[in-house]
This record gives structure tokens, C-alpha cells and sequence, in this order.
């Protein structure tokens, strides 16, 4: 289903390209449809797109992203920035790794009786969300908070029946939680850290979304059902939204489309990440992860065309985790 949606929004937006005669909004929506082809269609073909082939690639990346970022040590707007020119880019790429890390110490946790993996990832993790922190990416720190409440739910929910895991789970989160606060409080460095994101919080309270909230109006007000081409953010601000800059460039139909795209792979990796894994080992949390990652960052970002979250997105569209559905029916079927 979530195919049929995509390739709508692609001839939606081919339409929309051919009606306002806008070249550059036809080679972007021949650029989106040449990536899916490739990342979700021949890449699954050849079923080594495993999710821990896809988590092993972002961690490695991003791994490699962060140690050049502190070779570069570049700041901008007192903020920490990497290798890129904008902090929140550093901040969307390192919100990628938390969310992957996330996933991995969740899988340690449920099936691996060696705890020792566990403590590297976690604290992997935690030294990731600091980075987060000197970013001050406000949108890359809510949304990984909200991974880790959303990972704790699901978890909950898979071991329902099992009061022991459960109490483990949220002996585990208390536990985790009073260190945190008690090293914000302790340790200067990440004290100072907390302090520059909680201020950039207080200096934009009066307006959260950095005046956005005013060009998203404007947008939709002019909207149209086919949108008005790349060129119309021309001598305006960027709409800093994906969906918002897909309606204006594309119109109503394709952003529809390319909605209900998201909402079918959100709702297939729900699915799967609800299952009680007894007898496989995966990463059954990471693909709806990254999605609720991908919705939240797309809020305040423009996510399209050749951004590293976008790549992962057009994987996961594939057979990425279907393969592994299959083998997790099947095991629990010989298992049983």
C-alpha cells in the first residue's frame, strides 16, 4: 500500500512540475522517485537489507560524521555545528544515531544474557545526546526524549505478561534517569550544555517556532492543488517544514499522497514493533523509530531529496523489516 501512495505522489508531482512549467521541481521529483527505485526497490532485491545491515551502516557513518566534527570544531551561533555550516544539521544527523543506539540497547536488553554491550551502548548513547545538547537543536532533543518514551511504552507492552521485565524496565529507567539528573548537576561540562539549550528555550519562548508558525500560514493560505514550483520560495524564508515545502512546491494532491506514504510505513512498523519477540533477534523497535524521528525532524526541517534520514526512509520502504516479519512468524510457529 504505502508503494501505491508513493508513486501517486510522484505523479502528482510530475503533473504539478509539467503545469507550472518548472524544471527544477521536475528533476527534484525525478531525483525522489530515482532514490526510491534504487534504496527500496533494487537495494531489498537483494535482501541484505537487514536492519542490522542498516543500523550498522548508521552507526558507522555517523561515527565517522562525529569524529570529523571534532577534528573541525566548527561553532556557529555558539553552538556546535561539526562539519556542517548549521548546528541543527549536526543535531538532526546525531538524533539519527541516538534513535539506532536506542534500538540496539533494547535488543541487548531483551534477548542477550551479557550485559557488558549494554553499558557501552548506553553510554555511547548518552555521550550522543550531549552532542545534541551543544547543538542546541531543540527539535533533535524533544525528539529523542520522545524515542525513549515511546521505546519504554512499546517495551512495556511487548512484556506485558512478564511482571519481572517489567519491573526491570523501570527499575532500569529510574535508575538511568537519577544518574542523568545527577550528573547535569555535577558535572560542569554538561551542566554548561543543559544551560545553553534550556536558554535558547527561554529566549524563544515568545515564539517557539523562530517565526515559522507566520511563513506556514502564508503557505497554506496561497496553496493550491498542483502548488506554485521551486521558484516560489524565491526572496522568502524557507518553510523549515518538509510537508509545508512539499505542499508549496508540489500543491495539495501530492502532499496527500506523499502523507499517507508515511503514515502506511508508521503504521506497518507500529505493527511490528508491537509483536512479543520470543525466540529471533532484531531490532524490532528500529524501523518505527526512525519514522517517528523522520516526523519530527520534518516539522522544523526540510528532509527531502538527498538528506541521510531521507535515504534510511526510502530502505525502510522496502523489505527491510518485512524479510524479518517473516522469519519472526516463522520461528514462532517452530518454536511454539
Amino acid at each position: 500500500m504505502s508503494d501505491l501512495f508513493f508513486y501517486l505522489f510522484i505523479i502528482c508531482g510530475l503533473i504539478s512540475a509539467l503545469a507550472n512549467s518548472d524544471m527544477e521541481s521536475l528533476m527534484n521529483i525525478v531525483c525522489m522517485l530515482t532514490m526510491y527505485i534504487g534504496l527500496s526497490i533494487i537495494y531489498n532485491s537483494f535482501q541484505t537489507a537487514t536492519l542490522h545491515v542498516l543500523a550498522i551502516s548508521i552507526c558507522l557513518s555517523h561515527l565517522i560524521i562525529l569524529l570529523l566534527s571534532f577534528f573541525m570544531n566548527r561553532v556557529v551561533f555558539n553552538a556546535f555545528a561539526g562539519i556542517y555550516s548549521n548546528p541543527n544539521m549536526m543535531g538532526l544527523a546525531m538524533t539519527l544515531l541516538a534513535v539506532v543506539l536506542l534500538a540496539g540497547t533494547i535488543q541487548y536488553f531483551q534477548v542477550v544474557k551479557n550485559k557488558v554491550p549494554i553499558v557501552g551502548l548506553v553510554s555511547l548513547f548518552f555521550f550522543v545526546f550531549y552532542i545534541i545538547l551543544l547543538t542546541q537543536s531543540r527539535t533533535a532533543a524533544i525528539t529523542v526524549l520522545i524515542a525513549v518514551i515511546m521505546s519504554m511504552v512499546l517495551l512495556a507492552s511487548q512484556n506485558a505478561s512478564s511482571i519481572r521485565k517489567v519491573g526491570a524496565l523501570v527499575t532500569v529507567l529510574f535508575v538511568l534517569s537519577v544518574a542523568f539528573i545527577f550528573s547535569l548537576s555535577k558535572i560542569p561540562i554538561l551542566n554548561e550544555a543543559v544551560q545553553k539549550i534550556v536558554g535558547k528555550f527561554q529566549r524563544k519562548s515568545a515564539d517557539l517556532s523562530d517565526g515559522r508558525m507566520a511563513i506556514w500560514q502564508n503557505i497554506i493560505k496561497d496553496s493550491t492543488l498542483f502548488g506554485h514550483g521551486e521558484n516560489y520560495h524565491v526572496g522568502q524564508l524557507d518553510a523549515h517544514n518538509t510537508f509545508i515545502a512539499l505542499l508549496a512546491e508540489y500543491g495539495w494532491l501530492a502532499v496527500t499522497f506523499f502523507l499517507l506514504f508515511v503514515a502506511a510505513l508508521v503504521w506497518n512498523a507500529f505493527s511490528f514493533a508491537k509483536k512479543q519477540v520470543k525466540y529471533t533477534n532484531m531490532l524490532q523497535l528500529l524501523p518505527f523509530l526512525i519514522l517517528i524521528t523522520y516526523i519530527l525532524l520534518s516539522m522544523t526541517e526540510i528532509i527531502i531529496y538527498t538528506t541521510p534520514i531521507m535515504i534510511v526512509l526510502f530502505v525502510l520502504s522496502g523489505n527491510s523489516f518485512t524479510h524479518h516479519k517473516l522469519a519472526l512468524n516463522s520461528s514462532n510457529m517452530n518454536k511454539a
